[in-house]
């Protein structure tokens, strides 16, 4: 069955680079239609790069089967059924989480296009920690941490100081979030009941106002 989520499809349509949302060629223009399925390390290890650095930012997503025409324009191409039935989703995050800690989850979706078919890896940002990558292949280098470039929208190593800034900053927000959830939830209860107390009040002070 064709996924056709109204999301996936506003990404395809997109057409542009986001700092969370990265495009790979179809090549189907160049008549190469099996140069971006997965199985080569040199494609694995592109891939496993971008999630490491979508989990870094957040989240993200990977689209495969869009074609550059000028600077940062793309089109919707799709990739041939051979690409598309390469994509599953244990071999891919088997193949990241073999190169990253802590692990990444993903998630494999082949959404369809104007009947063309598309692969889109859905990126989860980080749990607690960032991840860094743990073993070295193709373009992925060990002891890297990966992050989506802000000033222009590539994966790269973090090498700055303002890159690790917000990274920890990030890291710092999930761990307290996490932390404090429960008194938060708690507090919007008290807050909730006070509120709908105070509602009561009001509404009897009027009626007895209007005696």
């Amino acid at each position: 069955m064709a996924d056709n989520d109204p999301a996936l499809l506003d990404l395809l349509r997109h057409g542009h680079e986001e700092r969370n949302i990265e495009y790979k060629g179809s090549n189907l223009k160049n008549h190469r239609a099996d140069s971006f399925a997965w199985g080569p390390d040199t494609v694995n290890a592109k891939l496993a790069r971008s999630a490491m650095a979508m989990a870094n930012i957040g989240g993200g997503a990977i689209i495969i089967g869009m074609d550059e025409t000028t600077p940062d324009t793309w089109d919707p191409n799709g990739v041939a059924a051979s690409v598309a039935a390469s994509y599953t989703q244990d071999v891919v995050q088997q193949y990241i989480n073999q190169r990253a800690d802590p692990y990444v989850t993903v998630t494999v979706r082949k959404p369809v296009l104007d009947e063309k078919t598309f692969v889109v890896i859905q990126v989860s940002g980080f749990d607690e920690l960032p991840v860094v990558c743990t073993r070295g292949s193709g373009s992925l280098r060990q002891g890297a941490v990966y992050t989506r470039s802000r000033t222009k929208h590539e994966t790269v190593e973090v090498q700055s100081q303002t890159e690790m800034r917000e990274l920890l900053d990030r890291a710092i927000a999930v761990g307290v979030q996490k932390q404090l959830r429960p008194f938060i939830d708690a507090l919007s209860g008290i807050q909730e009941q006070g509120m709908l107390q105070s509602a009561e009040d009001r509404f009897r002070a009027e009626r007895e106002a209007d005696l």
